[in-house]
């Protein structure tokens, strides 16, 4: 039975160690739009390469480019992503944002010409896009509040004037909203990431961006041409009572109008990493050879191996592997150091990789490929 190494071709990222690095694996949605993110994330050929569409996420993407299109079947004006920490909900918007901004150039991209048979359209529409991501956005000129900035993303000059003169302080209405769409002059996407983060951090503006947040579920419901996805956390855990209200508050009002959609697919995550992890597979005869091998070395050394891990374990586990840590088995299988076969000794070692401080929710591997 040939080595692993020999069979299977790990990414060159992950031979160097280099996708072990906790800033590549958290995707910051405001650096890809910046063009400052990791070549992975910002360049949108690599970004699909990697990218596994699961299920959730050929449907979510599906819903927004018809809805871009004019469609209404099978889509909504407004979508909120309702995700688990790490489930994937930041590669989702980055998943639109790439889609959006090319256009019907990403049909080029691996993955998107299928994307798009699935989604029943003739091609992939080129929008105006916004993004909103609340942990890293902060007032400065020409961008005093959210809707300006988003105003000015969408059609610059002309649709900041849209809003009117009392934009620097007051939230504008649904009309003024619909001008600013107007402006834009093609079909329009808003990507609202880590909401609650900013009403956390400018709580004196909270009302404020709660009426924006209204008027503009409101006034995208009355557009032909365009689509609003906001992301929203399922879980509670480590909310304070402040930060529940506002989770509610927000939620609320955004569901008058909007369809939840779930962000990630647990059934998926073994194709997920293999797409994340390997360049190249090898023969699928010799994985399965060396799959049969494998259980049945466990299965002849059962008495050996941790409680719960047995022949049926292996062949019942829908190709996700048993859930036993991987140090009893280390011990026992002979395998070479990284330096044997090129890998980087953090590689071979299997280490953890800890949560990048200003994105504690996307360090994970499943987010670089599915989806957040």
């Amino acid at each position: 039975m040939e080595p692993w190494y020999k069979v299977a071709t790990p990414r060159k990222e992950v031979r160097e160690g280099r996708s072990f690095n906790p800033d590549e694996f958290a995707i910051a949605l405001e650096q890809v739009v910046a063009g400052t993110a990791p070549e992975d994330y910002r360049k949108p050929d690599q970004f699909f390469a990697r990218t596994c569409f699961t299920r959730a996420l050929r449907e979510h993407a599906g819903m927004v480019l018809r809805r871009l299109s004019g469609r209404t079947d099978n889509t909504a004006p407004v979508l909120t992503l309702i995700t688990q920490f790490g489930g994937g909900k930041t590669h989702t918007l980055t998943t639109l944002y790439h889609l959006a901004t090319n256009g019907n150039k990403a049909a080029d991209y691996n993955g998107v010409s299928d994307l798009v048979r699935e989604a029943g359209i003739a091609s992939v529409p080129k929008a105006r896009v916004a993004v909103f991501v609340g942990n890293a956005w902060d007032p400065r000129p020409g961008y005093e509040t959210p809707w300006i900035d988003v105003a000015r993303q969408l059609g610059g000059d002309a649709a900041v004037e849209a809003l009117g003169v009392a934009a620097k302080s007051t939230p504008p209405g649904t009309d003024a909203i619909g001008r600013v769409f107007e402006a834009a002059g093609a079909p329009v996407l808003l990507l609202f990431d880590e909401v609650l983060n900013y009403l956390n951090r400018h709580r004196s503006g909270a009302e404020a961006f709660h009426a924006f947040i209204q008027n503009l579920t409101v006034a995208t419901t009355g557009t032909t041409h365009g689509a609003c996805v906001i992301s929203l956390p399922r879980s509670q855990v480590e909310m304070t009572d402040w930060d529940m209200q506002w989770q509610e508050k927000i939620s609320r009002v955004v569901r008058r109008v909007a369809k939840d959609l779930i962000a990630n697919d647990e059934t998926e995550i073994s194709e997920v990493v293999r797409r994340r992890l390997f360049q190249d597979l090898g023969s699928e005869k010799v994985r399965r050879n060396v799959s049969k091998a494998f259980a049945d070395w466990c299965f002849e050394r059962r008495a050996q191996l941790p409680a719960g891990v047995d022949r049926r374990g292996f062949r019942g586990d829908r190709g996700e592997g048993p859930r036993v840590p991987a140090a009893p088995l280390r011990s026992l299988l002979p395998v070479p150091s990284g330096d044997a076969f090129g890998l980087s000794a953090q590689v071979a070692s299997a280490g953890a990789v800890s949560a990048n401080a200003r994105h504690a929710s996307d360090a994970c591997p499943v987010d670089f490929d599915c989806g957040r």
